[in-house]
């Protein structure tokens, strides 16, 4: 869709989670022949795309020797 055209209502990009790898989208909100409002909702592809998402692992407190409790004497 054209950016000067006049049926154009709004046109937004929404980025996700990026540390969750969630996509970027497209939202695009016009005015069709009718006069009906409309929405499409198109996923991008990644900004890096280059390199894949490492899988998420859940942090355990108890392997950082910093945190460790300790005990006292």
């Amino acid at each position: 869709m054209d950016l000067s055209d006049p049926r154009l209502l709004a046109l937004w990009r929404e980025t996700g989670e990026w540390w969750r790898f969630e996509p970027v989208r497209e939202t695009v909100r016009y005015l069709d022949d009718r006069g009906v409002r409309r929405e499409i909702v198109r996923e991008l592809p990644p900004v890096a795309a280059s390199w894949s998402p490492e899988p998420v692992v859940a942090e355990d407190p108890r392997e950082d020797f910093s945190v460790r409790e300790r005990r006292r004497r």
